[in-house]
């Protein structure tokens, strides 16, 4: 700061007052470039957890599209609305409104519900054993064959049992016997 004593016409006491305001708030440029590098470093950094934030975002939005699309397709008696998503391509096949709610789902569940490849996607109404509980798919069925929830029924409610066998095409009588 030797330059300070060639200014002419500067009293010591306002030299005394520039040196000490240069001191203060002089950053030498190895310092300057450092603070450079890291200001460049946290942007990076920001820019990286924005597309971060922006991708979990993007991937909240499709769960909150598909539970909301789960919740329809099985209001409209959907036994499997996972599968019918998938056989209309994903949550991107479906229209949502402003509010993010899918419309159009009754037209396309009746489209399935009347095909008949497809029909056995859609509950018939769900089954209430006489000891409570409700059962929403028959275990005598071919897609949903299940032979523990068979002997349940065979001992709780034989007749109960004997009816979904019948709607399921299977052989059954009370008392074993044909």
């Amino acid at each position: 700061m030797d330059f300070l004593e060639n200014l002419e016409g500067l009293t010591d006491e306002t030299k005394e007052a520039l040196r000490q305001q240069i001191e203060d708030h002089f950053v030498p440029r190895a310092q300057q470039e450092a603070l450079l590098a890291e200001r460049e470093r946290l942007r990076a950094e920001a820019k990286k957890q924005s597309e971060a934030a922006a991708a979990l975002q993007r991937e909240a939005d499709v769960r909150l599209k598909t539970e909301k699309l789960r919740h329809g397709l099985s209001k409209q008696g959907a036994a499997d609305p996972d599968y019918l998503i998938y056989r209309q391509g994903g949550v991107d096949g479906f229209s949502f409104d402003e509010n993010g709610e899918p419309v159009g789902l009754a037209a396309l569940c009746e489209t399935y519900r009347t095909d008949p490849t497809l029909s056995f996607l859609f509950s018939r109404g769900a089954y209430v054993p006489l000891r409570g509980g409700a059962v929403s798919v028959n275990p005598f069925a071919k897609e949903t064959f299940n032979l523990t929830e068979q002997a349940r029924l065979f001992r709780e409610d034989p007749a109960a049992a004997g009816l979904l066998a019948a709607e399921a095409g299977a052989a059954f009588s009370v008392g074993g016997k044909k």
